[in-house]
């Protein structure tokens, strides 16, 4: 089974400090800004564009710093694990053993015993004993208890969807308070949903996932360069006019084609030539 269902635990993988780098120096940004520095050291900016690469060095370390702490962060608080005791069927015969195994092992449909209060829960499970006291801060950012109620015999199948089910359903990362327990009853769940198929798993998807404005970004910035090729080929087009007619030389051409041509750019590329 759990080779189909996966591990009971939200793994995240870390992308090195190296493939950080490397990722943000190709952001459409950072190209563009080496381009604006190449015309204005051609320029003669000697003083101004020393001080734009400092302060931008700075601030794309910093920024490939915070995104390393905050994939780390991101990966110790998505894990979690504690032993459970759980109820399987034997392979050899019908009956049901209990057994101590890592909530790492749990998988849909196992019956296992809730754990103690100031624990976490590992996976999504419907609680079938005893009534619980849970915290759903972490998930909710709501801090007042919530009580759990164990699902009643029904006839049909349970219904994940039909109004009051989430009073059944004991969410993964959700810190168990207080068990009323009725005797000495054990407070059993069934596993529902694991890994990132639970409501924190789907969670940590959509922060990891987080990126769709720079998807947009992205996506414009391609834009941007078709236009770009676009631009190349008209200049080309034009580049004999600008020469026989206008009467420019190499070093006007360049200009004329990389930034902005104005009066002062004609005038510095005069005394250079």
């Amino acid at each position: 089974m759990q080779k189909i269902f996966g591990k009971c635990d939200i793994e995240i993988e870390i992308d090195s400090w190296g493939k950080i780098l490397i990722d943000e120096l190709l952001d459409p940004y950072y190209l563009f800004l080496l381009y604006s520095l190449i015309i204005w050291f051609c320029l003669r900016s000697y003083i101004y564009s020393p001080i734009i690469i400092g302060l931008e060095a700075i601030c794309f370390f910093l920024s490939v710093r915070e995104q390393y702490i905050n994939l780390k962060k991101l990966k110790e608080l998505s894990r979690y694990s504690l032993p459970v005791n759980v109820y399987r069927r034997k392979e050899d015969d019908d009956t049901i053993e209990k057994s101590l195994i890592n909530s790492t092992e749990l998988v849909p449909g196992d019956v296992f015993e809730i754990p103690e209060n100031n624990s976490e829960m590992p996976c999504d499970a419907i609680l079938i004993s005893n009534d619980i006291i849970v915290d759903n801060s972490k998930l909710t950012g709501d801090f007042h208890p919530v009580i759990k109620e164990p699902l009643e015999p029904i006839e049909e199948l349970f219904n994940t969807n039909r109004q009051g089910s989430e009073n059944n359903i004991l969410f993964s990362g959700t810190k168990i308070l207080y068990i009323r327990k009725k005797g000495n009853s054990k407070t059993k769940g069934i596993v529902f949903r694991t890994g990132f198929y639970t409501v924190k798993g789907d969670l940590m998807s959509g922060v990891l996932n987080s990126d769709e404005e720079d998807e947009n970004f992205k996506n414009d910035s391609i834009k941007y360069i078709i236009m770009c090729i676009f631009t190349v080929v008209s200049y080309l087009i034009t580049l004999k006019f600008l020469i026989v007619d206008c009467d420019y030389n190499t070093h006007d051409l360049i200009f004329f084609f990389l930034g902005p041509y104005n009066k002062w750019s004609k005038s510095l590329s005069s005394d250079l030539s």
